[in-house]
């Protein structure tokens, strides 16, 4: 008999941790995502500093290592944390345990990653999501979207005539009885970048 009553406490425990889970995931599909800033931008090993405005900033080794990274042949990297602003119009918690996205520049792909680690936003409230991206831009050279990279680039240095359009398409998943379930589609996100 006792045996029966734990199988059953376990059973109602999973249950009902299922139904958390699942109204937390509905509750971060109804969530509001804006696209913020993007810091900690990396290129071929060399910090760029946040307010670049032009090249000429750069001192003379840490222009000529891009330089070298570019005409190694190899990954050229260019590592960022996009900040993504996410509000909880809800009056209980939302929250998903893992987040895939996929970066476009001006309809083109450039990347795609995931984030394992769980997001909560509390009521009512508003949280910034940072997304940390690693790029390789020879192969966005490759790929025939480095007009679209290379606009983004001149636009955050302030030097472009032509706005940026960047998307992220990102696809939230959660934790029902210890499966991960995805989300049945991707949210998209879209901001616009220029040089004013």
């Amino acid at each position: 008999m006792k045996t029966y009553n734990f199988l059953f406490i376990l059973i109602l425990a999973l249950a009902l941790g299922s139904c958390k889970s699942i109204s937390q995931g509905k509750r971060f599909a109804q969530c509001q995502f804006r696209a913020t800033t993007m810091d900690n931008m990396v290129l071929a090993g060399v910090a760029l500093p946040p307010n670049l405005q032009d090249i000429s900033q750069l001192n003379f080794l840490e222009a000529a290592q891009i330089m070298a990274t570019f005409s190694g042949g190899g990954e050229f990297p260019l590592t960022f944390i996009q900040n993504v602003e996410v509000q909880n119009p809800n009056n209980e918690v939302a929250a998903i345990n893992r987040l895939e996205w996929i970066l476009f520049v001006d309809g083109k792909e450039i990347t795609q990653g995931a984030n394992d680690q769980r997001v909560e936003i509390q009521p009512n409230m508003i949280t910034n999501m940072p997304l940390s991206f690693k790029i390789d831009l020879r192969k966005v050279i490759n790929s025939g979207a480095a007009a679209a990279f290379t606009n983004l680039v001149l636009n955050l240095v302030k030097q472009s005539k032509q706005p940026s359009t960047i998307t992220f398409k990102v696809k939230p998943s959660f934790k029902i009885a210890g499966v991960m379930v995805p989300y049945p589609g991707y949210i998209s996100l879209t901001q616009e970048f220029s040089a004013n």
